[in-house]
């Protein structure tokens, strides 16, 4: 618990150190962050200064709706919303109509300008009695005229013209000009007052203006739902703006007021017109019924198929009648045939009138009552009994007779009847286009006649709704200007000058740091190295005695950081017998990075400590030693050796006599050979290294860039330690990489690494600069020719 509570606190602790890591970069650079900010702030002063301040002023009004004059409100109007359409309100509120309108009434196609030290800025009123004298709708084209109060008169520049119009009493009238307007000062202490003052007066078209208004006006809906809008004017001039806005809400009202008035009056008109039209078809409608009337000789319908119904079903129950008498006669018929024995009683009535045969039916049915009697009480022999039935045989012909002549009868009255039925029926079949011919008739009256009395009614609802036509909006706030200007906001234009004046250098190093792939702190390029060790970081400093900067005495941190490197080879160098020195061999990877300054300056170091140190120069291709020790480059050195097999290497030592040094022993490079990798390899140098061991305590040796050549992988085998060096700001992190590769594959035992020419640790406040060029003639290695 403890261990993982103590785990915590180091998380803790390191995230902290990793944060003043971050932030103490970007520290670093505090005169370009405040410089930043320095500029950021003047701009924005500069801008405030220069800039004209923009109010702004607000109204309310509140849409009302439109209701349809003195009709009452039908059920659930209370609990309902409005119709009120906002975005159409809101659209001629902006239309270019409605504010061409308003710059005609408010008179705004002049604008006034008072010159200052810098800028041309607008005012409400100049302080003279100004009167356009032309008509608004003439103006067709912008001019501006420059006013100038002096003190011999007053001098009018019509379109920036060179020679002005000069007006010695200060004013325009009685005078003779061709300006389109009239200016006369309100006293005399004003004149005396505004002496020297330059103003600008400028006329434009109704549309130019009316456009320019409408670009700084905005109109928006208040709240969710609501029927109130907010009208906004943005200009230099609170009083103007505020003007405009109000103006602007008695044009809308008007404009609503306008409408509805002339929608009655078009309503009016209309239904004048209407009158006279629905007058002449009820005329014609009345006169086509009486015609009609008249021609098929009736009151009404009604009267009319009454009486033709009452014909018709008279004729139709005499038919009927004359059917049920045909009936009859055809059972006669029948029962006059019957047999004797089969005698039956004859209906005693066929036709009132007819009463022969009646008779005839009676004595019929007499003579059968007799023959039924006698057949009871005699028997068919009887004489009478048969008298009678010669009698009935009698009787039977002349009923027949009687019977034929009847239904002649009766067929000759139906035959009537039935045509009589036909002419009524015929008439009680006109009678329904009769009705649907009047029944259309009435209808087109009646709906002549409802729309008479609607369109009357209307007329007069048209006309109270005009008189008292009901305002399209309600002024819920009058115009009011902010206090304090939109724009430019102070406060806003400082607060954001801070933040661009701190995200832009911040910025601006976030993007080198995060481009920059070149070494900058050690912590960076050991997370590189992944294990590998960094012996030593050796502080920046200005060069000013060549490379020879570490002395005997000096405790500046400069040649106590080689002190420092010179202590921790002893960690890394292998044990040796104590009377054989160690060879380090100082490389980089790329010309420029401090090799030769670290091998002269760590050679020194060791020398200041008392070590016996020899200082091989075995950069055979572009020799830099010799320079810092005044010797040609021409002289023998270590090329001679390795060439010729006759010369001794300690004839080459050369036993440097420095002020604040002790000898150093030096062996420069010597001339530049053709051949540098075949005398490196020949063996000789191996020989001066077993045999200098026995004499110094350190051979430090100078070898070339080993991307750039092969030198150095044919020394390393060799030597007890490789340092490789790296620059800072000059190194780049992917060259590390190729170093650890030289070390993975074996080319390159016991590497280690120093850090040249550090600037991020301020403390030393040292500054290091130098220049290190090669220069090759030839293909060598990895680098080529350069």
């Amino acid at each position: 618990m403890v261990k993982a509570s103590q785990n915590g606190a180091t998380q803790v602790e390191n995230k902290g150190h990793k944060i003043k890591k971050e932030i103490a970069k970007y520290m670093r650079l505090w005169p370009f962050i405040l410089l930043s900010l320095c500029i950021a702030v003047a701009l924005v002063f500069i801008q405030l200064r220069y800039t004209k301040n923009q109010y702004k002023s607000v109204a309310k009004i509140k849409i009302l709706s439109s209701n349809k004059g003195l009709e009452l409100p039908q059920a659930g109007f209370i609990f309902s919303r409005p119709n009120i359409n906002l975005e159409n309100n809101i659209e001629i509120i902006k239309s270019s109509r409605l504010w061409q309108e308003l710059v005609v009434k408010l008179n705004l196609v002049t604008s006034f300008h008072q010159y200052g030290n810098v800028l041309l800025t607008e005012i409400d009123q100049i302080p003279f009695d100004y009167h356009l004298k032309v008509p608004i709708s003439s103006i067709n084209s912008s001019s501006k005229y420059k006013l100038e109060v002096r003190d011999t008169g007053l001098y009018i520049f019509e379109n920036n013209a060179v020679d002005p119009m000069i007006f010695p009493q200060y004013t325009t009238v009685a005078e003779a000009h061709d300006l389109p307007f009239e200016v006369a000062p309100t006293s005399l202490e004003t004149i005396k007052s505004i002496e020297g003052t330059v103003y600008e007066i400028h006329i434009a078209p109704v549309k130019t203006v009316a456009d320019r208004l409408r670009q700084q006006f905005n109109v928006t809906t208040v709240g969710k739902g609501s029927e109130l809008l907010e009208l906004s004017m943005e200009g230099e001039i609170k009083a103007k703006s505020e003007r405009i806005l109000n103006g602007l809400m008695e044009v809308f009202e008007l404009d609503g007021i306008r409408l509805r008035q002339s929608i009655s009056e078009r309503t009016i008109n209309f239904i004048q017109e209407r009158f006279s039209v629905l007058g002449k078809e009820l005329d014609s409608i009345e006169t086509g019924i009486k015609d009609y009337k008249v021609a098929n000789n009736m009151l009404s319908v009604e009267t009319k198929a009454a009486s033709d119904l009452t014909k018709f079903n008279l004729s139709e129950e005499a038919l009927v009648a004359i059917e049920a008498q045909f009936l009859v006669l055809k059972f006669i018929e029948q029962t006059i045939t019957y047999p004797l024995d089969r005698l039956e009683i004859l209906p005693n009535f066929i036709m009132e009138e007819e009463l022969s045969i009646n008779s005839e039916i009676k004595a019929y049915n007499e003579l059968v009552f007799q023959l039924d009697r006698l057949k009871v009480d005699a028997n068919t022999n009887n004489p009478k009994y048969k008298q009678l039935l010669k009698e009935l045989e009698g009787l039977k012909q002349n009923l027949k007779v009687s019977l034929e002549l009847l239904k002649v009868q009766l067929q000759t009255k139906k035959t009537e009847l039935e045509a009589k039925n036909e002419r009524y029926n015929a008439d009680l079949r006109g009678i329904p286009s009769m009705e649907l011919y009047m029944r259309n008739v009435e209808r087109q009256q009646q709906i002549k006649e409802t729309l008479y009395l609607f369109l009357l009614q209307k007329r007069e609802e048209a006309a109270i709704n005009k008189a008292i036509t009901e305002p399209t909006m309600q002024v819920v706030e009058y115009a009011s200007s902010w206090w304090d200007p939109i724009s430019p906001v102070p406060k806003n234009l400082y607060a954001m000058a801070l933040l661009i004046g701190l995200a832009v250098p911040i910025g601006i190093i976030y993007l080198s740091l995060l481009l920059d792939t070149k070494l900058r702190s050690s912590e960076v390029m050991k997370s590189v190295l992944d294990g590998l060790p960094l012996l030593g970081e050796i502080p920046f400093v200005k060069n000013t005695k060549g490379n020879l900067l570490v002395e005997k005495n000096d405790n500046s941190p400069f040649s106590e950081a080689y002190r420092i490197l010179s202590s921790n080879l002893s960690f890394v160098l292998p044990t040796t017998p104590k009377t054989e020195g160690h060879v380090v061999l100082s490389t980089s990877t790329i010309k420029g990075e401090g090799k030769t300054f670290t091998s002269i300056n760590l050679a020194l170091a060791l020398r200041s400590l008392g070590k016996r140190v020899l200082l091989l120069g075995a950069d055979l291709r572009n020799p830099q030693i010799h320079k810092s020790f005044g010797v040609s480059k021409d002289n023998p050195g270590l090329s001679s050796y390795l060439y010729n097999s006759e010369i001794n290497w300690k004839s080459l030592i050369m036993s440097i006599p420095l002020e604040t040094y002790d000898d150093l022993d030096v062996i420069t490079s010597g001339p530049i050979p053709p051949n540098a990798p075949q005398l490196l390899n020949n063996g000789r140098l191996e020989v001066l290294l077993k045999e200098a061991k026995s004499e110094y305590d350190f051979i430090i040796i100078d070898s070339a860039p080993t991307l750039l050549v092969t030198d150095s992988m044919l020394i390393a085998p060799l030597v007890d330690l490789t340092l490789f060096v790296a620059r800072y700001g000059f190194t780049d992190k992917e060259l590390l990489s190729y170093s650890k590769d030289l070390n993975a594959t074996g080319k390159i035992t016991n590497l280690a690494y120093i850090f040249n020419g550090v600037k991020a640790v301020r403390s030393y406040g040292y500054k290091y600069g130098y220049k290190y060029g090669y220069n090759y003639g030839y293909n060598y290695g990895y680098g080529g020719k350069t």
